[in-house]
């Protein structure tokens, strides 16, 4: 008969330095400690802000990588943030999980390429840090890990990045840091409720053979290239990856085809 927080501690985890900052903040100017004073409001504005120029910060490397013109670089960093619903979760919700989920899979698909690139196993740590971020925060997101072949470019790249990583002492330290970020939510599960595996969801699950796969593309409720069109008028770039890449082509379809199954199988799927 215990109370738990339904939710995953992973923004809490992202939050937790700024949220610092409103609590030596509200003590210092008299306001209330309970984290919902005027110092915290502002303390989480600033910390969605600062991950929001962090992202773009990452992003802006990751397309460096691919040898992009910097003013195409310029313009998607402005219509990502303008011309899709990020900026509604910096400015009015800035203590939802989404932004935090931008910047960490913005850095685990940044370390991903900069480890096809050098080949550097410092990298694969880096990932490993950033994937348990990830899922920490919302776990259906850990589906990125699914467009590392896409990250790679071909299949060779892909193989004998594999297989330089699959030593012992690298796959140990990637699981360490991958599982010590996830035993985070379950050190907070057992503080609560005296139980490290807590289903929160009792009343939420998955139709999955019930799929919402239109409706959550091109239906008039919240759907993808409906209210955000932007990403309607750039998937024309497919075709042309299409002719130039048809490895990395093939697993980007086949990511968004399962990643958009999983949303559409979600039972408030919008």
């Amino acid at each position: 008969n215990k109370t738990a927080n339904k939710y995953f501690v992973g923004p809490a985890i992202a939050m937790a330095p700024f949220f610092g900052l409103g609590c030596i903040s509200a003590k210092i100017s008299n306001h209330k400690m309970d984290g919902y004073s005027e110092p915290f409001q502002k303390a989480i504005s600033i910390a969605a802000i600062l991950y929001l120029f962090l992202s773009l910060l990452l992003l802006k490397k990751l397309l460096t990588l691919y040898n992009i013109k910097e003013y195409i670089i310029s313009i998607s960093l402005f219509l990502i943030v303008f011309a899709t619903n990020l900026l509604v979760y910096v400015v009015d919700s800035p203590s939802m999980s989404h932004i935090y989920s931008f910047f960490f899979i913005t850095g685990f698909l940044y370390f991903s390429k900069k480890l096809f690139i050098t080949q550097q196993t410092k990298f694969l740590y880096f990932m490993s840090f950033m994937l348990g971020m990830v899922i920490l925060i919302r776990p259906l997101d850990g589906l990125i890990i699914l467009c590392l072949p896409f990250i790679a470019g071909n299949y060779l790249t892909l193989k004998i990045t594999t297989l330089n990583l699959l030593k012992f002492k690298t796959i140990s330290i990637s699981l360490i840091a991958f599982f010590s970020i996830l035993s985070l939510h379950l050190f907070a599960s057992y503080l609560q409720a005296g139980d490290f595996f807590i289903w929160s969801y009792p009343d939420a699950g998955f139709n999955f053979l019930n799929p919402e796969f239109f409706e959550v593309i091109l239906g008039f409720r919240k759907g993808l290239f409906i209210y955000t069109p932007i990403i309607f008028i750039t998937s024309i770039g497919l075709l042309f990856l299409f002719r130039r890449n048809k490895f990395a082509y093939g697993w980007l379809i086949l990511f968004f085809i399962i990643l958009t199954y999983f949303i559409s199988c979600w039972w408030m799927w919008y």
